[in-house]
């Protein structure tokens, strides 16, 4: 069976995307992966027959190139009509599409104009909080983070995600605070448990709080 490899670009906002199709005989799957500056953001795997002609493999290939284009396409022409439409709602929830995708840039952007329009957004102040967390950019995220939970105290992932921000920005004894909040909303919730131990670990090596 041949091993087909097809590449597509897609240049939308000074960005430039490049999308590749491959045939992976051994595991029988056509896999789809979206690139941009060289990092992968996706990969996808479409199953197939073992037992398929290469003439069927190479429709399989480019029949998955086309639509993982199409898709990225689609969201990304959506990313400007979003943001003049001023339509809050429709902001946020593709915001949360771009953060799924790893295209932090556009769902920070986004999820700030949801905040621009309506402050007391909790879900924005959320998701602009985990994509700050995901880019790094721990003051900003500790920033956001602290916004959610101010606006929404009964939710727990908000504490954690929050504790989550303080620990990778050096706060040990306030995440801890954070981590305790989350399991007072959930006493079952694991993730915050398991990141409580690893902020008592954090403080014994950084020494904040005696």
């Amino acid at each position: 069976m041949e091993n087909y490899r097809l590449k597509s670009t897609v240049a939308i906002n000074a960005k430039e995307f490049m999308v590749q199709t491959v045939n992976d005989s051994g595991k029988m799957a056509v896999v789809s992966s979206i690139f941009v500056d060289g990092e992968v953001l996706e990969v996808s795997r479409r199953p197939h027959a073992g037992k398929v002609s290469d003439d069927e493999v190479l429709a399989l290939v480019k029949s998955a190139l086309d639509e993982k284009k199409n898709e990225l396409e689609h969201l990304l022409g959506a990313y400007d009509k979003a943001l003049r439409s001023g339509d809050v709602e429709m902001m946020f929830h593709l915001g949360l599409a771009f953060y799924f995708k790893r295209l932090f840039e556009e769902a920070g952007a986004l999820f700030s104009s949801v905040l621009e329009l309506k402050p007391d957004h909790h879900q924005a102040a959320n998701g602009l909080g985990m994509t700050r967390l995901a880019q790094g950019r721990y003051d900003e995220a500790v920033k956001a983070l602290a916004r959610a939970v101010e606006a929404c105290p009964g939710f727990a992932d908000y504490h954690n995600n929050y504790g989550e921000a303080l620990l990778e920005a050096g706060f040990c004894r306030r995440a801890v605070e954070e981590f305790e909040a989350a399991r007072k909303v959930n006493i079952y919730y694991a993730d915050a448990h398991f990141n409580l131990a690893i902020a008592y670990i954090a403080n014994a090596i950084k020494r904040e709080d005696f």
